[in-house]
């Protein structure tokens, strides 16, 4: 297995058949210099902070961004911070966003047994200790680049590292948020290592635990069973007796990706199968998002490929696995593509972001968008990126405040100096006012 780029990375939609279709996205870097760019909604969208690409980083996926009691945001870049991994690029960095817009760079990865290249956000405890994940350095096995790593940042101390993966069997590329129990365990999924099969020759990715010491458990490797799925590219989210849901790109019944319940002991139950595009008109296909959950039991997500017009889907699921396309992207104005997951509102409302569409921009694809999808599954687009100085292709999901303000990051856009040959901007932190 061998470390990706950012830009590979994005063509190939991280390894999978549902690329993402941004060849063309900046083919022309005078499409986002225009002057008569139309900046819709502009005035719903604040910028808090424009990455350079240096020391302060670059390209924050981050599935997830984590805000504290105080408004301080904090989150990572899959890039930047110094100039090992991708020789000026950098293998990382975790940062920390005050309210008022000062960054504070709370580590930078080094590459090698420190860990490189984080792409999911951060979880907390209580005592203010961060938890993440890098998806690759650590070892010097998957291919020389490392299998990543789990690692810890206490508010006045250095990094430490509680695991690091070796790829077969114990999992590789953990690229996803992670969760924590009241004991302090932590939980999450790896895309690749665990057990080879026909379909991943490199593994299909496992679900681990880890104790507060670091010691590790595989409860589930991906991809064994027939209608299993792999490729678990999400945070997942966990009941109050213990059990996790999460979501698979690949595999379930008909090869589109799954929603998963998985026991504390390990044993796994698929409970709903995407369908394909001949079988089921109108399905969600290849969730790259994880799920949230309402008082209920029922669950809500995207999926990246699918819907009506094949430009992705918002879902609802039951408890008992009946599924429901609450909205289908058109791909044009509404945004195409959603790869984070989404936040819910006291009244069932829900927001999330679009990869693509949108404005025209972005070679044409579209640069994102920051959408809101109603309980009854009306959709309104609250923001469409142009990929100038406001930020383009939000890969991120959103976290809320108490008054209703979105935040999020866009991994290009922002500062078009910053350029690494195929892409302009490192990306920006954004809050929009819905």
């Amino acid at each position: 297995m061998t470390s990706k780029t950012s830009a590979e990375l994005c063509l190939n939609g991280r390894g999978g058949s549902g690329a993402i279709n941004v060849g063309l996205m900046f083919a022309l870097a005078s499409a986002l210099l225009l002057a008569d760019v139309q900046m819709a909604s502009a005035q719903t969208e604040t910028v808090l902070y424009t990455f350079n690409g240096g020391v302060d980083g670059r390209y924050p996926y981050n599935d997830r961004l984590l805000r504290d009691a105080n408004g301080n945001i904090y989150g990572t870049t899959e890039a930047g911070g110094g100039s090992g991994c991708y020789g000026s690029f950098g293998c990382g960095t975790v940062f920390k966003l005050s309210p008022d817009g000062v960054d504070t760079i709370l580590h930078r990865f080094a590459g090698g047994s420190d860990g490189a290249n984080p792409y999911a956000g951060l979880v907390q405890d209580t005592e203010g200790n961060l938890y993440g994940t890098t998806g690759a350095g650590g070892t010097s096995g998957c291919g020389g680049s490392g299998c990543g790593i789990v690692f810890t940042l206490a508010p006045t101390d250095e990094e430490k590292v509680l695991h690091r993966f070796s790829g077969v069997p114990d999992g590789a590329d953990p690229i996803s948020s992670l969760v924590r129990d009241y004991n302090g365990n932590i939980y999450g999924a790896t895309v690749a290592g665990g057990a080879v099969t026909t379909s991943c020759n490199e593994g299909c990715g496992t679900f681990f635990s880890l104790t507060p010491s670091g010691r590790e458990q595989v409860l589930h490797r991906f991809g064994v069973t027939s209608d299993d799925g792999w490729y678990a590219d999400a945070s997942p989210v966990r009941d109050s007796k213990g059990n996790f849901y999460g979501t698979v790109f690949y595999g379930g019944a008909y090869g589109s990706g799954a929603v998963f319940e998985l026991t504390a002991s390990g044993k796994e139950k698929v409970l709903y199968s995407f369908c394909p595009k001949l079988g089921c008109a109108g399905d969600g296909q290849n969730p790259y998002s994880g799920l949230i959950s309402d008082q209920t039991g029922n669950f809500y997500g995207t999926t990246f490929n699918g819907g009506v017009y094949q430009a992705g889907a918002v879902f609802e699921l039951t408890a008992t696995g009946e599924e429901k396309v609450l909205y289908s992207f058109t791909g044009r104005a509404d945004g195409a593509n959603p790869y984070a997951g989404l936040v819910r509102d006291e009244s069932g409302n829900l927001y999330g972001t679009t990869v693509q569409g949108g404005e025209s921009g972005c070679g044409g694809s579209g640069c994102g968008t920051v959408f809101e999808v109603t309980a009854s599954g009306e959709e309104k687009t609250l923001y469409r990126f142009t990929g100038g100085a406001d930020g383009g292709n939000p890969f991120s999901g959103l976290v809320r405040d108490a008054d209703g303000n979105l935040y999020g990051t866009t991994i290009y856009g922002g500062d078009l100096s910053c350029y690494n040959g195929y892409y302009y901007g490192c990306g920006v932190v954004f809050k929009v006012r819905p």
